[in-house]
């Protein structure tokens, strides 16, 4: 699936608050696909997101995003699990 096809979706379903669905979107996509699909998403979207995704996936998308995005998310990690 691509990238855009893949936000598309994942944007609709966060707007009817479905995280179950984007689990299991996201759940064989790799993590490195996963942190450039980060980038389409705003920091409020991006942190859902990494909520949702059970702990070994947000390891591993993690070290895959860039600086800036792994900043604020690290700096959030607390709330955010």
């Amino acid at each position: 699936m691509e990238n855009s096809e893949l936000y598309q979706q994942i944007d609709q379903l966060l707007e009817y608050e479905r995280d179950q669905e984007i689990l299991l979107l996201l759940e064989d996509v790799h993590s490195s696909d996963i942190a450039e699909l980060f980038k389409l998403f705003d920091k409020e979207e991006r942190e859902r997101i990494f909520r949702i995704l059970p702990s070994d996936i947000a390891a591993a998308v993690l070290p895959e995003l860039n600086d800036y995005t792994e900043k604020t998310i690290s700096e959030n990690l607390d709330d955010l699990v």
